[in-house]
């Protein structure tokens, strides 16, 4: 794989010149350590310097306003991320629902993923350099308006870049880049008033 980097660091337990590596791991750009890694997650090694560390992950959770009961309350959220990187760098993934998360497949680059979403659910995505393109499609959006923002505090970790001008122009797509670690980002269904006729 192009681009490849594989950093083994030595622990004090390992000093023995007869142990042997028994397992390799890849987190697909997450630079954490394991849970059970006795280590601070915010200095994964000595060598590691924060300076070093390029890839930031986010966090893309769907919130509604008002009731919503066109598919119960669901979306299709369609993600695609364009590494400026390599065509064969993957992205670590998970699911959110509330404060929990669970590993999926990772997301290969230039790939749509599809991911059924409701209120307060959403996606993880690590690995991710500043450069690295998310877009987002909601689809069959018909009857209510989306509207797309860093979580409070946090509009500095995204940049949300200027939607082209399409034709017709896509009010359901959404494209970002991240800037640091622990960024969030929330995309708001507001169903749409219905226009009453005047008598």
């Amino acid at each position: 794989m192009d681009g490849l980097i594989l950093a083994v660091q030595k622990s004090d337990k390992l000093a023995d010149k007869d142990c042997k590596i028994s397992t390799i791991n890849n987190n697909y750009g997450k630079h954490f350590p394991p849970k059970d890694d006795p280590r601070d997650p915010e200095e994964p090694g000595d060598n590691l310097k924060k300076e070093d560390d390029t890839t930031h992950d986010v966090v893309i959770k769907k919130k509604v306003v008002n009731p919503l009961p066109k598919n119960n309350g669901s979306f299709k959220f369609k993600v695609k991320v364009t590494s400026q990187n390599s065509s064969n760098e993957w992205f670590k993934t998970a699911t959110v629902n509330g404060t929990t998360e669970e590993i999926v497949a990772p997301i290969k680059p230039g790939q749509d993923r599809e991911f059924v979403v409701t209120n307060d659910k959403g996606i993880h995505i690590w690995g991710l350099t500043e450069h690295d393109l998310i877009e987002v499609t909601e689809e069959d959006g018909e009857t209510y308006t989306m509207t797309v923002a860093a979580v409070k505090d946090k509009e500095s970790y995204i940049t949300l870049n200027p939607i082209a001008q399409t034709s017709p122009v896509n009010p359901y797509y959404t494209n970002l880049n991240v800037l640091k670690d622990d960024a969030a980002v929330d995309i708001t269904n507001t169903k749409k008033e219905l226009l009453r006729p005047v008598l």
